[in-house]
């Protein structure tokens, strides 16, 4: 989240160059973070560890011993083969599609706000949101709850938006962005990480997945509609 607070301020800096050689600004914003993010997938594939069955620097005791402690704490230490009939019945399940409802909504606001704060202005506020995520992300695991900070973070987004909709005060209303991007961040993954506690065998973690990442698409997509000509200058 802070890197996305940086990310702000570069794109800042790219806007103030008219033209950059052959193509425009904007283009070269594109160019430079998509040459950063495939770089870095491409690292992942060396640094991400596999699943203990798979990964090649453990021993077989030790692969054993970590599945052994796996099954004990949720019972799916070794991967099962997803199926149609599987893959039916998980999408079924009521609750995931209640996780996908969570981060729909989630994402609604972390992108909205991209597309409202000005870029320098809106470094600040996810710097910032970095700090409360980690704050919340100690906490939530300290006490072994996750629900409870989702409903926080969600209640943090509300006072945020209500800040910056109902105050007159400028000061007022960019502190209600920090709310608001602090809250509405910080349940992307926390959200993310709520839906993957409460998801038992491989299979119905991969339709959940699917679910709810689709349902934070459309969070974003949502998000790019709300900002109507028709609402100038205060978007309410």
């Amino acid at each position: 989240m802070a890197i996305s607070g940086f990310s702000n301020i570069i794109c800042y800096g790219f806007a103030l160059v008219p033209k950059a050689g052959i193509l425009h600004t904007w283009r070269w914003i594109f160019f430079l973070f998509g040459i950063i993010t495939i770089a870095l997938g491409a690292l992942g594939l060396l640094l991400i560890v596999d699943f203990p069955d798979k990964a090649k620097f453990l021993t077989e005791q030790e692969r054993k011993f970590i599945i052994e402690r796996v099954n004990k704490d949720r019972g799916d230490g070794i991967a099962d083969k997803l199926t149609s009939a599987k893959a039916l019945k998980h999408l079924l399940d009521w609750r995931t599609w209640c996780f996908g409802l969570c981060f729909m909504s989630a994402t609604l606001p972390g992108q909205g706000y991209s597309y409202k704060l000005t870029l320098f202005l809106s470094a600040p506020p996810y710097v910032v949101g970095a700090v409360y995520t980690f704050i919340i992300a100690f906490c939530s695991d300290k006490l072994r709850l996750r629900g409870v900070f989702v409903s926080l973070n969600a209640l943090v987004t509300i006072i945020g938006c209500l800040l910056i909709g109902y105050v007159k005060n400028k000061d007022a209303k960019y502190f209600g962005a920090f709310l608001a991007i602090m809250g509405g961040q910080c349940n992307v993954p926390s959200v993310l990480a709520y839906q993957a506690n409460n998801t038992i065998t491989y299979s119905k973690k991969s339709v959940a997945s699917a679910i709810v990442i689709g349902m934070g698409g459309m969070g974003g997509i949502m998000a790019s509609t709300v900002y109507r000509q028709v609402d100038y200058p205060g978007y309410m």
